[in-house]
């Protein structure tokens, strides 16, 4: 029926070819559920493999045809990654005792001379090899045993289980950077982010410590030369599927006399030198923790941008550890995901370019995709907003993004406004801002 999964055994494939039936015909009409022993017309998606005569076709929800792939459901216990413990035991005639990373445990106890030292020897290493659900496996085992004494398996259980119970692995490798002394953020100064630049016409641009244009292969060179030269930073995409396109434009704009750049990959890094250039962090380029902003720091990153995706727990933490300049994003059109992938159905030579807006909705969720020629990114129907947050998270910067979607300089003048009073846009939404545990 309609929505069932198909699924085609493809020659050469891994998986087998599988999707959603969106539409089924019989007898030259639309149907909802295919009858028995007529033929079925199916619609297939776009990107089908070459499919043949004969191949077999089944749906993904048979139990018959589940039943017929070998698979075993892994077990995550069989599958941790534990660390080895070296495990030293001596038999003396009153007592054993065990050592392992610094820590001991003994038995007390009369044995008796062994008839054979080897099946001790067995006895001993077959009981310590068992390590259970510990967090650690048995490497290296010595047993000393001058005396040559047999010792009874119980006792030399009750010496493994104390002396496992008492270590406590170190799970953590190396140390943690010596951080500098945090930053004072006196006051707190606001930065505008935006790809077209005539949505600033009706701000007064004094209010704003720094305007970071998000350039493409064609930027507005001449609405940029109007604008206060010292406040502007030039970012650069955070994907960049023609380089060669891109290149000349920044080639110019450094020729142009600008030194203050954004990156938001590693690609942006290798073009824009760190030691030439003032350069900024975007938040695709993850800040999460001290030991990131130490990186940054280390590779002369002159500001961090705080992750979208991070908790307000976390950033307030960071903010107030923070040893360089950052930059807290207030209001943002979150990329939910950017895809260096053409979702139109013409192929390039018959493409019109421009912008396309598409409206997809899922599970009650409404979403919007941007469509610009070879490339799609991903929107919610509503922005990501944190005004009413901003003010108890120590931040250098306040900052407010109107890229991709089609503003107006009345709804960028009265947006900033609310966000420069710490009144959040509504409806909007917090992202993980508010969440806890993650």
């Amino acid at each position: 029926g309609r929505f069932d999964g198909l699924q085609i055994d493809v020659e050469g494939q891994e998986k087998p070819f599988g999707f959603s039936i969106q539409s089924i015909r019989q007898n030259g009409k639309n149907v909802f559920e295919a009858q028995k022993n007529i033929a079925v017309e199916i619609e297939l998606p776009r990107g089908y493999p070459t499919l043949k005569k004969g191949m077999d076709v089944y749906l993904a929800s048979s139990s018959k045809v589940k039943g017929a792939y070998d698979y075993a459901k892994p077990k995550p216990k069989e599958f941790q990654n534990k660390i080895n413990v070296d495990v030293k035991v001596e038999v003396f005639e009153d007592k054993i005792v065990a050592n392992s990373k610094g820590v001991s445990f003994e038995v007390i106890g009369t044995f008796e001379k062994a008839k054979d030292l080897n099946q001790v020897y067995d006895a001993f290493l077959k009981s310590f090899q068992k390590t259970g659900e510990t967090a650690f496996e048995l490497g290296r085992f010595e047993l000393k045993n001058p005396s040559e004494l047999f010792v009874p398996a119980s006792t030399v259980n009750n010496l493994r289980r104390g002396l496992y119970e008492k270590i406590k692995p170190d799970l953590k490798q190396g140390t943690l950077s010596v951080l500098p002394k945090p930053i004072e953020n006196q006051k707190a100064g606001w930065i505008i982010k935006t790809d077209n630049l005539h949505l600033l016409d009706e701000l007064d641009l004094e209010l704003f410590d720094e305007i970071i244009y998000l350039i493409g292969d064609k930027p507005d060179f001449e609405k940029l030369s109007a604008l206060p030269f010292e406040k502007i930073r030039i970012s650069l995409p955070t994907v960049c599927r023609k380089p060669e396109l891109l290149m000349p434009v920044i080639q110019k704009l450094m020729d142009l006399g600008f030194k203050k750049w954004e990156v938001a990959n590693y690609w942006g890094l290798q073009i824009i030198d760190a030691k030439k250039y003032d350069v900024s962090f975007a938040p695709f380029l993850y800040t999460l923790n001290t030991e990131a902003m130490m990186m940054a720091r280390n590779i002369n990153a002159t500001r961090i941008s705080f992750a979208m995706e991070d908790t307000s727990a976390n950033i307030k933490e960071l903010a107030d550890k923070a040893f360089l300049p950052t930059s807290f994003i207030i209001y943002q059109d979150v990329p939910l995901f950017t895809s260096a992938v053409c979702i139109r159905k013409n192929d390039c030579a018959h493409c019109d370019g421009g912008l396309k807006w598409i409206n997809l909705s899922k599970d009650g969720k409404y979403f919007e995709a941007l469509s610009v020629p070879c490339q799609t990114m991903m929107f919610d129907k509503l922005p990501f907003c944190a005004a009413s947050i901003a003010k108890d998270i120590n931040s250098s910067f306040y900052q407010m993004d109107f890229c991709y979607k089609p503003y107006t300089s009345k709804q960028v003048k009265e947006t900033a406004k609310k966000l420069m009073a710490f009144v959040d846009v509504e409806p909007s939404l917090k992202g993980n801002l508010l969440k806890t545990g993650i």
